[in-house]
This record gives C-alpha cells, structure tokens and sequence, in this order.
C-alpha cells in the first residue's frame, strides 16, 4: 500500500511539472509577443500594452501550477502562500524586463 502511494504522489509531482513547464512555456511566447514594437503618437510604448489578457492567463497559469504542485508535496498554507508570491515575481520580473527591452526599440 505504501509503494502504491508514493507512486501516486511521483506520478502526481510528474503531472505538476508539466503543467508547471507548459504553463511557463506558454508565458514565455506571450512575453516574447509583447516585445513586438506598439508606438503611441509619440513614439513611445503605452505602458498598458504589456499587460495584455494573454499575459494575464498565463501569469495565472504559472501561478495555478505553482499552487497545485505546492499542495501535492502537502506544503503548509505558508509555504504555498510563500511559492505563489515568488513565482507572481518571478513573471512579473519578466513583463518588466520585456517592456525595458522595448522601449529601446
């Protein structure tokens, strides 16, 4: 019984990192999508055009697959808490890198 469990939980770990991997690979094609130049009348990038609903699906995405795979290694609700926040970082970190990158397009 107890073998039958951690391969349930290996098996459910396995299924969280591809979820997690395609979650972020999906943010990465909409981070790269908004580096494509969208110029105001005065040649500049409207500050709102990085946060497009594209971004925000997969910013979710990335956060559901955090939060799904914190809770089948059975973290605390600090923990979970505490990975989520990191991981809404981590793609925010990226929408900010990518809107620098272009605005010196």
């Amino acid at each position: 019984m107890t073998s039958h469990k951690l391969q349930y939980l290996a098996d459910a770990a396995d299924k969280r990192s591809q979820q997690q991997l395609a979650a972020a690979s999906r943010f990465d094609s909409e981070i790269s999508y908004i580096m494509k130049p969208v110029n105001d009348a005065n040649g500049q990038r409207p500050s709102h055009s990085f946060i497009t609903m594209d971004v925000v699906e997969a910013t979710n995405a990335c956060l559901l697959a955090t939060a799904e795979e914190c809770i089948a290694m059975l973290h605390s609700d600090r923990v979970v808490e505490r990975q989520i926040l990191e991981e809404f970082g981590r793609c925010l970190e990226q929408v900010i890198d990518a809107a620098s990158r272009s605005s010196t397009f």
